[in-house]
């Protein structure tokens, strides 16, 4: 068969063609997911649209053990397509559809708000209740995941168990020990 080159550019990518000018190129939306990190749920998405993950964008990586929400963009695709997949994807849902002009870029974020429950507590009523003051009035540091230390030498599981023993001490050691590859490298580019 042969197509004209109008043809064969139509054919190829029917987005660029069939997108209304007076409209932002980025539909916005929100994502609600469970147990799925955000690249995760982004490359699904992907594959559900038959386009490729650097179309989305977003302004922070959420947790994969969680049940999160945040918001998405992506490049030229509808809202009504985008809502259809609520009716294939299991633990997902996409809402709040809006047309911008920009995408979402990392460290726009103005701050995150979790809930945090917390199963199979053991102790005395008062040392709960002890606990659950200093979490109030203290707060508690948010180390824990591959989203705050990457996969590294030291499993974050042994970072975490530290700073819930409070020992401060082994926490910074298993954070800033030296890894395998690590010092030697330096020392072998610095002699050059």
């Amino acid at each position: 068969m042969l197509y004209t080159w109008t043809e064969v550019k139509t054919t190829s990518d029917p987005r660029k063609h069939s997108w209304p000018k007076s409209r932002g190129s980025f539909c916005h939306f929100v994502l609600y997911k469970e147990n799925k990190d955000t690249m995760e749920a982004i490359n699904v998405l992907s594959k559900f649209l038959r386009v490729k993950p650097n179309l989305f964008s977003y302004m922070g990586t959420k947790d994969k053990r969680a049940i999160t929400v945040q918001a998405i963009a992506v490049l030229k695709i509808t809202a009504q397509r985008l809502s259809h997949l609520n009716k294939c994807l299991m633990n997902f849902k996409l809402g709040n559809f809006t047309y911008q002009k920009h995408p979402l870029k990392l460290g726009e974020l103005q701050g995150n708000h979790f809930t945090v429950i917390l199963r199979n507590i053991t102790g005395t009523v008062e040392q709960v209740e002890q606990a659950m003051t200093s979490l109030r009035n203290i707060g508690f540091i948010n180390y824990y995941g591959m989203q705050r230390f990457g996969t590294t030498a030291v499993p974050t599981y042994q970072v975490g168990r530290a700073i819930l023993q409070n020992n401060w001490e082994e926490m910074i050691d298993l954070i800033l020990k030296p890894r395998p590859g690590g010092m030697e490298t330096l020392k072998i580019k610095s002699l050059h």
